[in-house]
């Protein structure tokens, strides 16, 4: 059994402002649901747990030590609904994509894209600033392919594993 290990370095939150972003792994995250009702039977509506999807983004930008930075933003699993986080976002990155093409994407194609991004400083639900990405923009320079190898593409001080990543 592999042993989880966190990362030695201490990451700093990506600073606010434009940033070229390229995708470098998008991968399930299951935790409980913190909307289950325990007097109502467990359904499609009401589930004890809830799984999500992080989308790790790499930054073009560097910090003080030369590191990039990283932002990961995390959406729903399905797509349609317009209050939906994972509808909003597929919308921004695949602007000329079709609902259907939307709705059934197989996501390890589009590893390696690259956006431009607004990052901007929010509160969150604890009243906390932490950035978050409020404009994604695709670029041309670079398309898409099935065979993207995060590895020739982000920092050597990334894990060596997705398991070992823990989400910003």
């Amino acid at each position: 059994m592999p042993q989880i290990q966190s990362s030695k370095r201490e990451r700093q939150p990506i600073p606010a402002g434009e940033h070229t972003l390229t995708l470098v792994e998008v991968k399930p995250f299951e935790s409980d649901n913190p909307y289950f009702k325990d007097d109502e039977p467990e359904s499609g509506a009401n589930q004890k747990r809830k799984t999500r999807l992080i989308w790790q983004f790499s930054s073009d930008t560097e910090d003080g030590e030369g590191m990039r930075y990283e932002h990961a933003i995390w959406t729903g699993l399905f797509y349609g609904n317009p209050r939906a986080n994972l509808t909003t976002f597929l919308d921004q990155i695949l602007p000329d994509a079709d609902e259907q093409v939307k709705s059934n994407i197989n996501t390890d194609f589009l590893l390696g894209s690259r956006y431009k991004a607004k990052i901007r400083l929010v509160k969150n639900q604890k009243g906390d600033l932490v950035p978050k990405a409020v404009d994604l923009e695709p670029l041309n320079d670079t398309k898409p392919t099935e065979h993207f190898d995060p590895d020739d593409q982000v920092p050597n001080d990334y894990p060596a594993t997705s398991a070992d990543r823990m989400p910003v």
